[in-house]
Protein backbone atom coordinates (compact mmCIF):
# COMPACT_ATOMS: atom_id res chain seq x y z
CA UNK A 1 0.00 0.00 0.00
CA UNK A 2 1.40 3.62 -0.75
CA UNK A 3 0.35 7.09 -0.74
CA UNK A 4 -0.08 9.00 -3.48
CA UNK A 5 0.23 12.92 -3.21
CA UNK A 6 -2.19 15.30 -5.38
CA UNK A 7 -1.71 18.42 -6.18
CA UNK A 8 0.95 19.19 -2.89
CA UNK A 9 0.88 21.26 -1.18
CA UNK A 10 -3.18 21.18 -1.31
CA UNK A 11 -3.02 18.23 1.16
CA UNK A 12 -5.17 15.84 -1.57
CA UNK A 13 -3.72 12.12 -0.99
CA UNK A 14 -5.25 8.98 -2.74
CA UNK A 15 -4.36 5.58 -1.45
CA UNK A 16 -3.57 3.16 -3.66
CA UNK A 17 -4.26 -0.67 -2.01
CA UNK A 18 -2.69 -2.58 -4.50
CA UNK A 19 -5.80 -4.22 -6.05
CA UNK A 20 -6.55 -1.18 -8.64
CA UNK A 21 -8.82 0.85 -5.92
CA UNK A 22 -7.77 3.93 -5.14
CA UNK A 23 -9.77 5.61 -2.09
CA UNK A 24 -9.38 9.79 -0.98
CA UNK A 25 -7.98 9.64 2.48
CA UNK A 26 -7.51 13.47 2.72
CA UNK A 27 -8.75 16.46 0.62
CA UNK A 28 -9.27 20.28 0.70
CA UNK A 29 -12.85 20.21 -0.31
CA UNK A 30 -14.70 18.52 2.49
CA UNK A 31 -14.79 18.81 6.08
CA UNK A 32 -12.08 15.82 7.52
CA UNK A 33 -11.94 14.36 11.26
CA UNK A 34 -8.58 13.72 12.61
CA UNK A 35 -8.20 10.98 15.21
CA UNK A 36 -5.04 9.72 16.87
CA UNK A 37 -3.01 11.60 13.75
CA UNK A 38 0.51 13.44 14.13
CA UNK A 39 0.52 16.54 11.62
CA UNK A 40 4.28 17.55 10.82
CA UNK A 41 4.66 21.56 10.06
CA UNK A 42 0.53 22.28 9.86
CA UNK A 43 -0.51 25.46 8.71
CA UNK A 44 -3.23 26.81 10.61
CA UNK A 45 -4.99 29.62 9.26
CA UNK A 46 -7.87 31.42 11.44
CA UNK A 47 -9.15 34.85 12.45
CA UNK A 48 -7.33 37.70 12.72
CA UNK A 49 -7.76 40.05 15.34
CA UNK A 50 -7.57 43.59 14.71
CA UNK A 51 -8.71 46.69 16.75
CA UNK A 52 -8.87 47.42 20.61
CA UNK A 53 -8.58 43.43 20.72
CA UNK A 54 -4.69 43.66 20.61
CA UNK A 55 -3.67 44.59 23.63
CA UNK A 56 -6.90 44.28 25.81
CA UNK A 57 -6.92 47.35 27.84
CA UNK A 58 -9.48 48.59 28.94
CA UNK A 59 -10.59 52.44 30.16
CA UNK A 60 -10.56 53.16 33.70
CA UNK A 61 -12.85 55.71 35.20
CA UNK A 62 -12.62 57.00 38.58
CA UNK A 63 -15.40 57.73 40.47
CA UNK A 64 -15.06 59.96 43.76
CA UNK A 65 -18.17 60.13 45.58
CA UNK A 66 -21.82 59.71 45.02
CA UNK A 67 -23.08 59.21 41.62
CA UNK A 68 -24.45 57.53 38.50
CA UNK A 69 -22.34 54.72 36.82
CA UNK A 70 -22.15 55.33 33.47
CA UNK A 71 -22.60 52.27 31.16
CA UNK A 72 -19.92 51.76 29.25
CA UNK A 73 -17.24 48.75 28.99
CA UNK A 74 -14.59 49.25 31.24
CA UNK A 75 -13.09 49.79 34.63
CA UNK A 76 -14.80 51.75 37.11
CA UNK A 77 -12.33 52.55 40.22
CA UNK A 78 -14.43 53.76 43.48
CA UNK A 79 -11.49 56.04 45.36
CA UNK A 80 -13.85 57.99 47.52
CA UNK A 81 -12.33 57.00 51.20
CA UNK A 82 -16.00 57.97 52.53
CA UNK A 83 -18.30 54.96 51.63
CA UNK A 84 -19.66 56.04 48.38
CA UNK A 85 -23.46 55.48 47.08
CA UNK A 86 -24.07 54.60 43.47
CA UNK A 87 -26.77 54.14 40.86
CA UNK A 88 -26.39 51.75 38.30
CA UNK A 89 -29.10 52.05 35.60
CA UNK A 90 -30.40 49.00 33.31
CA UNK A 91 -28.81 48.30 29.97
CA UNK A 92 -30.42 48.80 26.97
CA UNK A 93 -30.67 45.88 24.22
CA UNK A 94 -27.69 48.05 22.32
CA UNK A 95 -25.87 47.80 25.40
CA UNK A 96 -26.01 43.79 25.42
CA UNK A 97 -22.19 42.50 26.48
CA UNK A 98 -21.03 45.47 27.98
CA UNK A 99 -18.36 44.20 30.73
CA UNK A 100 -18.06 46.75 33.75
CA UNK A 101 -15.53 45.80 35.87
CA UNK A 102 -15.71 47.26 39.55
CA UNK A 103 -13.19 47.68 41.88
CA UNK A 104 -12.49 49.15 45.22
CA UNK A 105 -9.55 51.21 45.70
CA UNK A 106 -10.34 51.93 49.11
CA UNK A 107 -11.38 50.54 52.73
CA UNK A 108 -14.39 51.50 52.39
CA UNK A 109 -17.83 50.27 51.67
CA UNK A 110 -19.30 51.46 48.87
CA UNK A 111 -22.80 50.32 47.65
CA UNK A 112 -24.59 50.50 43.62
CA UNK A 113 -28.42 50.44 43.70
CA UNK A 114 -29.02 48.67 40.86
CA UNK A 115 -33.05 47.87 41.61
CA UNK A 116 -34.54 44.56 40.07
CA UNK A 117 -31.52 44.58 37.99
CA UNK A 118 -28.56 42.49 39.17
CA UNK A 119 -28.83 38.47 38.54
CA UNK A 120 -26.59 36.40 40.20
CA UNK A 121 -27.43 33.13 38.79
CA UNK A 122 -28.66 32.09 42.83
CA UNK A 123 -32.42 33.34 42.62
CA UNK A 124 -34.66 36.36 41.80
CA UNK A 125 -33.08 39.33 40.78
CA UNK A 126 -31.34 41.43 43.15
CA UNK A 127 -31.09 45.29 44.00
CA UNK A 128 -27.57 46.81 45.89
CA UNK A 129 -24.21 45.71 45.64
CA UNK A 130 -22.02 46.56 48.78
CA UNK A 131 -18.44 46.60 48.63
CA UNK A 132 -16.50 45.07 51.79
CA UNK A 133 -14.28 48.01 53.30
CA UNK A 134 -11.76 46.47 51.42
CA UNK A 135 -9.28 47.91 48.88
CA UNK A 136 -9.29 45.17 46.29
CA UNK A 137 -13.34 44.11 46.31
CA UNK A 138 -14.75 44.13 43.16
CA UNK A 139 -17.68 42.78 41.06
CA UNK A 140 -17.23 41.92 37.34
CA UNK A 141 -20.70 42.74 35.62
CA UNK A 142 -22.25 41.67 31.82
CA UNK A 143 -25.25 43.61 30.40
CA UNK A 144 -27.71 40.93 29.30
CA UNK A 145 -31.09 40.44 27.89
CA UNK A 146 -31.68 43.98 29.94
CA UNK A 147 -30.17 43.12 33.16
CA UNK A 148 -26.70 42.69 34.84
CA UNK A 149 -24.90 39.30 35.26
CA UNK A 150 -23.02 38.81 37.77
CA UNK A 151 -19.81 37.04 36.02
CA UNK A 152 -17.19 37.23 39.44
CA UNK A 153 -17.06 38.94 42.71
CA UNK A 154 -14.56 39.14 45.28
CA UNK A 155 -15.46 40.66 48.58
CA UNK A 156 -18.52 42.27 47.33
CA UNK A 157 -22.54 41.24 48.10
CA UNK A 158 -25.27 41.49 45.91
CA UNK A 159 -28.89 41.66 48.03
CA UNK A 160 -32.18 42.29 47.65
CA UNK A 161 -34.19 45.40 49.43
CA UNK A 162 -34.94 44.49 52.78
Amino acid sequence: MQFIFDNWPLLSWRRDDGIGGERVAVDTVTAQTLTNKTLTSPVISGPTLSGTVAGLLFPVTEYDGDGAIAIATGIVALISTDAGAYTLAAPSAAQAGTMLIITSKTAAAHVITATNLINDGVGPTLDTITFDAQPGASIILVAYNLLWYVVSQNATTATAAA
